[in-house]
């Protein structure tokens, strides 16, 4: 087992105390403030002219004017709508300040935020509406006819279309302020996980939950009131909740909005806006290294942050050429860990364990074990087990364990090296059984990534009658260049075992990915499915 609280002693663990959450005994940072909400006002505080978010209309809102918004609409919501502490409300918008907005002002009251999925269609976001038992509904004007006959919101939605932030504190007939909730233990997320509807869990996410994760980012990666960022990834998910919004809403930074992620706006807003942190998926960035040639140098940004899934060395080393003056950071984490679980406590890009995914923050412990749930020693590949308090309360309306014996079990493959890092060896589920022999996608993943004319690369297993399941890639080519299965499988021949080299190669035109742009390996699988039933 190791602590994060350990391995980051001489730089951040002196400023740690012991609480306790729910009866259980846990190590936070001190002073960290109880909600979102109690960081925001604190921050207007202290900066009230800074600007905290520009809409994607470049319209500006510095901290003192978005508290007040949030305020009014809090006391909107509390006053007309009876929405309190507790109460269960989606919020269904585009990046956007009214998004933002809302967000804070339910967080105020102590009601629990459900963030839907913006690229949902109409029939998930029902059947989610459904499964959380949400009671009251915000969102934009694009979705209000979805639910225009649905009884379970009748009378409880609240629409409101883009660029109307300002109305979201029009409250004629509300009195000034509303009931403030600084309870730690209360819960202000309930989030589900990817994958489909029915299967996906509804994670449940306390006050402190969040705010730990929040003090860790600012903590490790020294944000201050100085940093500017782009969210252009989807606000909805953990990473732009917590990662970015909640982050510089808590360090006094400012946080430009764009509606959705397109590389050429997004390099030219970094280059033009002197954008100094970004955190994103492998997916984003390798789109966002495409516009390099348009956007030669990005000399103001100092940090990049990379989560969701496997990020190949080659492509982290291409980053840094790009931006020289930059370090880069792995994470790793999930939605149930409020976003952070090990962070890279340098840059990746000139460390010897670049590959891996860092440490874990202060607070939380990890260990590896077995499938008889025996902790391995150093080195050895095993399913993945956290322990502290950014770890998610509860599921929720399951009878599905959050944790045994005290443990969150991941369902994710890895290994610890003698140093404390953590390499990811992929999914458990996406682990490949060739005949008992296991191959984890990702080292395959790796070594494939080393070829001069890989772009992307994804490792799936698909059946075999012989070995009950083999490896097939899936892969995408930079332009210009060919491949064939032969010249793969000559060229992993002295790089990987036997067994684990691809049987199966498919060339695509792009991985297909998530709505959270993580690899779709489920859709990798149908594409390999569908051709060999043919």
């Amino acid at each position: 087992m190791i602590c994060g609280t350990d391995l980051w002693k001489n730089k951040l663990a002196s400023d740690m105390e012991t609480v306790s959450f729910h009866g259980i005994s846990y190590s936070i940072f001190k002073n960290e403030p109880a909600t979102l909400y109690c960081a925001l006002a604190e921050s207007a505080r202290k900066y009230p002219d800074h600007t905290a978010l520009v809409s994607p209309e470049k319209q500006s809102y510095t901290f003192e004017k978005f508290l007040e918004m949030t305020d009014s609409f809090a006391a909107c919501l509390e006053q007309k709508w009876n929405i309190t502490k507790g109460c269960v409300v989606g919020l269904l918008h585009y990046n956007s300040v009214e998004f933002c907005t809302a967000l804070l002002a339910l967080n105020k009251l102590g009601a629990i935020t459900v963030p839907l999925p913006g690229k949902f269609r109409q029939q998930e976001i029902l059947s989610l509406i459904e499964k959380a038992e949400i009671s009251f509904l915000i969102c934009h004007e694009d979705y209000a006819d979805w639910f225009s006959g649905d009884s379970r919101l009748s009378g409880r939605i609240l629409v409101f279309p883009e660029n109307q932030a300002d109305s979201l504190f029009l409250t004629e007939g509300v009195k000034t302020g509303s009931a403030l909730c600084t309870d730690r233990e209360a819960p202000a997320l309930l989030m589900f996980t990817s994958g489909t509807t029915s299967r996906s869990k509804g994670v449940i996410l306390c006050n402190y939950n969040f705010m730990h994760a929040v003090c860790s980012y600012q903590k490790i990666f020294h944000i201050t009131c100085c940093d500017r960022t782009l969210l252009a990834v989807p606000i909805y998910h953990i990473t732009g909740l917590a990662a970015i919004l909640g982050l510089m809403l808590f360090s006094g930074g400012t946080v430009f909005l764009h509606k959705f992620f397109h590389p050429e706006e997004a390099a030219k807003t970094m280059k033009k806006e002197r954008i100094t942190f970004f955190h994103a998926s492998p997916t984003v960035f390798s789109m966002l290294l495409k516009e390099q040639a348009k956007v030669p140098d990005l000399p103001d940004m100092r940090l990049l942050a990379c989560g969701s899934s496997n990020m190949a060395p080659d492509k982290i080393e291409a980053l840094h050429q790009w931006m020289p003056h930059m370090e880069f950071r792995t994470v790793y984490g999930l939605t149930e860990t409020t976003s952070p679980a090990t962070i890279f406590p340098e840059d990746a890009a000139t460390s010897p364990y670049i590959g891996s995914s860092g440490i874990p923050i202060p607070g939380l412990s990890c260990k590896i074990v077995n499938d008889s749930g025996e902790e391995l020693p150093p080195m050895e590949t095993g399913e993945i087990l956290l322990k502290g308090p950014n770890l998610l309360y509860q599921y929720y309306g399951t009878d599905i364990p959050a944790y045994k014996d005290g443990w969150f079990f991941t369902g994710d493959l890895g290994y610890i090296n003698q140093d404390g890092y953590l390499s990811i060896a992929g999914r458990k589920k996406d682990m490949i059984n060739r005949g008992g022999e296991k191959i984890c996608s990702y080292d395959v993943e790796n070594v494939i990534y080393t070829m001069p004319q890989v772009e992307e690369a994804a490792i799936i297993g698909v059946p075999d009658e012989v070995y009950g399941e083999v490896a097939a890639a899936a892969i995408v080519l930079k332009p210009g260049f060919t491949l064939t299965l032969q010249e793969l499988k000559v060229y992993l021949s002295d790089k990987l075992a036997k067994y684990k080299i691809p049987v199966y190669l498919k060339i695509l035109p792009s991985l297909p990915v998530t709505p959270n742009h993580k690899t779709d390996k489920k859709a990798i699988k149908e594409l390999f499915h569908k051709e060999m039933e043919v």
